[in-house]
């Protein structure tokens, strides 16, 4: 998955416009996106090897191979790294090793979004070493900057002859500590912001506009007026994907049209979480979505398709003479029985399976089952 990346300092993107007539000429990519990464106490200490090392790959072990296949595979890391200067810890004021970026990055991950409500459990200093450590295992972050000079510019992502911009914002801070001259450090939800950086990464030739938003009231399985207002304008503004975490819950798909205009965006009102030590229904476990851009190279024309899923698990438990998560397939409690599973696994697993597709169908919206072929 290489990523070539373009830094912009400073309209042209068409969703619907659907022209298959030149099918030879066609360029496409892939993103899989989920919600929630987060490190409780309990994970890293079950992730311990040494004093201090970890190892967290095992937890991602069989939904790698769905994460890896995309080009672009995006998570929400709500957590930070501040180091090991400062002591791990879990909720409410997290620190995580840098072990858990190594995990991530072994699974698939290339791009990890950091503009969220946990992002200042460290300080100015914990958002700092975030960003080093994302880029020290090959990995880009988005909503969060080092200096301002990147927090005013556009990036814009290229594979395959497509441009497409990933924009991050964060409803709040739970811990207000950084200095007003330093507020530019993380992007909270700012409409006038949001829709001049939309501006500034069209100005900036993108062909698509993800805009990945930590918005949602916990627990919740449906988004509220303020969610839906902000979406809808974010759409207006020109998105064409809206991704949003935040709620620990799966939220409904929807596709929404933008008015006066021929084209729509798809939107995940929320992602759910992907692996945390949350262990209630609803919130133990949540999707992989996946879902293609494509640009015709001779007339210009973009669309969006292939839009799939994964509904995944989170198990913990005993495997063998150890203690361990493990993101699973959730989809597969009927059809394969790990033999670490208990049969109270299986029925949660498979209670979350079908809370994952009375939510997503909610809106009579249907996508299709991703697989690893």
């Amino acid at each position: 998955m290489n990523l070539a990346v373009i830094f912009f300092l400073f309209h042209v993107s068409i969703y619907a416009q659907k022209d298959h007539s030149d099918a030879d000429s066609l360029s496409k990519i892939t993103i899989s996106a989920v919600g929630d990464l987060m490190c409780h106490s309990t994970q890293y200490k079950w992730a311990k090897v040494s004093a201090d090392s970890f190892d967290f790959k095992p937890v991602f072990r069989i939904v790698k191979p769905y994460l890896e296949k995309a080009d672009f595979t995006i998570g929400n890391l709500e957590t930070v790294i501040a180091g090991p200067s400062k002591e791990y810890s879990g909720y409410p004021v997290f620190n995580t090793p840098k072990h858990f970026l190594e995990g991530l990055k072994d699974a698939g991950f290339d791009i990890l979004v950091t503009a969220n409500n946990h992002i200042t459990d460290g300080r100015k200093d914990g958002i700092i070493n975030t960003i080093s450590e994302i880029n020290n295992y090959d990995m880009m972050n988005v909503g969060t900057f080092v200096n301002r000079q990147e927090s005013d510019s556009a990036i814009v992502l290229m594979k395959n002859n497509i441009r497409f911009s990933l924009l991050a914002y964060t409803y709040a801070l739970n811990i207000n500590n950084l200095k007003r001259e330093d507020s530019y450090m993380v992007n909270l939800i700012d409409t006038v912001k949001i829709k001049s950086d939309i501006e500034n990464a069209r100005q900036n030739n993108a062909d698509f506009v993800i805009v990945y938003l930590h918005i949602g009231n916990e627990n919740k399985r449906e988004p509220d007026s303020y969610h839906r207002q902000t979406v809808r304008k974010v759409v207006e503004y020109g998105a064409d994907v809206v991704l949003c975490a935040s709620t620990h819950t799966l939220q409904p798909i929807e596709i929404i049209h933008r008015e006066n205009k021929n084209d729509s965006a798809l939107v995940f009102y929320s992602l759910g979480n992907f692996i945390s030590n949350q262990r209630w229904r609803f919130s133990d476990g949540g999707v992989i979505v996946n879902f293609s851009f494509y640009k015709n190279n001779r007339n210009g024309s973009t669309h969006i398709d292939n839009v799939g899923f994964l509904p995944i698990w989170v198990f913990k438990g005993i495997n063998g003479n150890k203690y361990e998560y493990v993101i699973l397939p959730s989809h597969e409690s009927e059809i394969y029985s790990y033999p670490f599973l208990t049969g109270t696994d299986l029925k949660n697993m498979k209670q979350s399976y079908e809370d994952t597709y009375d939510i997503l169908l909610r809106y009579g919206f249907t996508p299709k089952l991703m697989s690893t072929n």
